[in-house]
């Protein structure tokens, strides 16, 4: 909470000059202080909630492929980029939805193990999580090359097994020459 209230201060810094060409010079920070609030208050809230209703959150996959879809077709460019989404005015990068969608995606195949097989599990995750990333590579390789590598990570620390690690690394670097 304390690095969170030293980044009003950068904030402030930060667009400082921004500010000073609008009405209002307190607009930006009080942005960010209502952004920091909210995610305090989600926080707070989350110990609260069930394990099993974590499991819903695989349901955030179809809805960030769809979005991520949207954005090439209704996208907004922002600083030369067209990577953002108005959804009833409020502007996001669909993302930041998909990095939470896949890694609640990953733990909970990955949860399945003891009733799936190895190879089940591991084409499941790799459809989706390979579906998202595709859908952000084009506009954001960053984004979706790290994206791939915790969910990569992911598997490796959920044991799947290392000659199908190994010929996913192989099979990418090969498509990446």
């Amino acid at each position: 909470m304390l690095l969170c209230c030293f980044s009003l201060v950068e904030v402030f810094s930060a667009t400082s000059t921004i500010a000073y060409k609008q009405a209002n010079i307190w607009q930006p920070i009080a942005r960010h202080a209502s952004y920091i609030f909210v995610g305090f208050l989600f926080v707070l809230g989350l110990p609260h909630v069930h394990y099993k209703y974590f499991s819903l959150g695989i349901l955030l996959v179809p809805l960030s492929v769809l979005l991520l879809g949207l954005t090439y077709i209704i996208g907004v460019t922002t600083n030369d980029a067209s990577r953002w989404l108005v959804v009833l005015g409020l502007q996001f990068q669909p993302s930041e939805v998909a990095k939470l969608a896949c890694i609640i995606y990953v733990a909970f195949w990955l949860s399945k193990r003891s009733k799936l097989s190895d190879s089940t599990v591991y084409k499941i995750i790799l459809w989706g999580v390979g579906t998202v990333c595709v859908l952000i590579f084009f506009a954001n390789f960053s984004t979706a090359f790290l994206l791939g590598g915790i969910c990569f990570l992911m598997m490796f620390i959920g044991q799947i097994p290392l000659k199908k690690l190994g010929k996913l690394l192989g099979s990418l670097f090969v498509i990446g020459l």
